[in-house]
């Protein structure tokens, strides 16, 4: 590339001119064709929004109240399984009790 580039400055005035021209114009040319190829592409449609849909704000609390119902079912979950861990330590308790009164 260098090379190319050292022999277009060694050639006369006149040609590095039209050589800058040509390049000039093909270069304006691409830019051209990539524009009018754009402009030419169609449009993607524009989808318009549903009257039905939602709002953002109904939508973050529909969110919300789906949030507070997963935690209650999760934390009733959590206090049926420790319930029972509590009535079984209660009863391991009380037997341990009794039988270190009755000794």
């Amino acid at each position: 590339m260098f090379d190319y580039l050292e022999r277009i400055r060694r050639k006369p005035l006149e040609v590095r001119r039209r050589i800058a021209f040509g390049s000039a114009v093909t270069i304006t040319v691409l830019i051209v064709l990539v524009w009018i190829g754009t402009l030419l592409t169609p449009e993607p449609e524009i989808v318009m929004r549903a009257v039905d849909e939602q709002s953002p704000m109904q939508a973050i609390g529909e969110s919300t109240k789906a949030l507070i119902s997963d935690i209650r079912e999760v934390w009733g979950g959590m206090r049926e399984t420790f319930s029972g861990v509590s009535e079984v330590y209660t009863a391991t308790s009380s037997a341990a009790a009794a039988g270190a009164v009755s000794e």
